[in-house]
């Protein structure tokens, strides 16, 4: 059933949108600029079947560095201390679950199940996530993050 069907609609409450602006940080500013301008490099160079993927791809990496810098970033920078990398995981491992959790209802309520492939692959990657950051393995944790935001952001589109 769709959220347009005639028989589920009247059950369901108004959709609520809040639009908030939030400026970036010094870092993801940096990180930002920094990514658009190699990878449109890299796609003007692409062969032409290639730039639509490379395009969508860049997409996904900058609403990652919006969201938190540390999710485009598949490996600590060289020099990070070890310390504040564990803090700033544990940081975004916190921003995801919450997010999660107002996400989970709006599945819900859009009749998204829990067998769905992007909601079971959202609680993986949340479950390997918190796994990973209590064995200490900061690199495992943050890709496994990444994977969470990107199922959580296919859920997103569908509801």
């Amino acid at each position: 059933r769709l959220k347009t069907d005639k028989a589920i609609i009247s059950d369901l409450p108004e959709k609520v949108e809040l639009s908030e602006w939030v400026g970036l940080s010094k870092e993801q500013k940096s990180l930002y600029a920094k990514t658009v301008e190699d990878t449109l490099d890299a796609i003007a160079r692409a062969p032409r079947g290639q730039r639509h993927g490379q395009v969508l791809g860049l997409l996904t990496k900058l609403k990652q560095i919006c969201n938190h810098p540390a999710l485009a970033l598949k490996e600590e920078q060289a020099g990070d201390d070890e310390g504040k990398a564990s803090d700033d995981a544990l940081e975004l491992y916190d921003f995801v679950i919450e997010q999660w959790k107002v996400l989970r209802n709006q599945c819900e309520a859009a009749s998204i199940k829990a067998v769905d492939e992007d909601r079971r692959a959202c609680e993986e990657a949340v479950a390997e996530a918190e796994t990973a950051l209590e064995g200490g393995r900061i690199e495992a944790a943050l890709g496994a993050l990444g994977e969470a935001d990107a199922a959580m952001e296919r859920l997103r589109r569908r509801i």
